[in-house]
């Protein structure tokens, strides 16, 4: 089997030869953008860059299945934080503490959610490439299935569609 087949059995209810290895948060080490000579920033804005970490946890760690990197960063820049960006030396995060204090309670411009940046989201749009990019009123952070009354229990079903529609999940010949 190989690793889409091995993912597909597992999503199918079906017993793959062995089970799969992937990582629920995106996988991005130092070695990992070494190898593919995409560091951060770049892989929080360019899209080709993200893909190359991404498929690194795949060529050089072996997993199974990647999950593209994403921001940790945008929602700090859009409270109004000033970040810095990462690289070899380190990850991206916030470069100041942040203009509130533990225990406020920020108020939220209408337009915050478009003040952090979306480059990976544009990029790939831009570029032609399939992305879709939804945010739920609620959820909360690594929600999950089982919370009831929540708009985010949807997203595993609009996620397979999406997989579906764009024909990610029907196995091409010499897969």
């Amino acid at each position: 089997m190989n690793s889409k087949e091995r993912i597909l059995s597992v999503l199918n209810h079906e017993k793959p030869d062995r089970m799969p290895c992937f990582g629920a948060n995106s996988t991005v080490t130092f070695d990992q953008m070494e190898k593919v000579r995409k560091f951060w920033p770049e892989g929080h804005e360019n899209g080709e860059a993200m893909a190359r970490q991404a498929m690194a946890a795949h060529t050089v760690l072996g997993f199974d299945a990647v999950r593209v990197p994403f921001s940790q960063t945008f929602e700090a820049e859009a409270l109004g934080c000033r970040l810095k960006p990462g690289g070899r030396d380190g990850i991206p995060g916030v470069d100041d503490p942040p203009p509130y204090n533990l225990g406020d309670t920020p108020a939220l411009p209408d337009d915050f959610l478009f003040r952090g940046q979306f480059g990976v989201i544009d990029s790939w749009y831009k570029a032609g490439i399939p992305v879709e990019f939804h945010l739920y009123q609620n959820g909360g952070h690594g929600f999950g299935l089982g919370n009831p009354n929540r708009t985010s229990n949807c997203w595993f079903d609009s996620f397979t569609h999406w997989l579906d529609v764009n024909g990610f999940l029907t196995a091409k010949s010499g897969d």
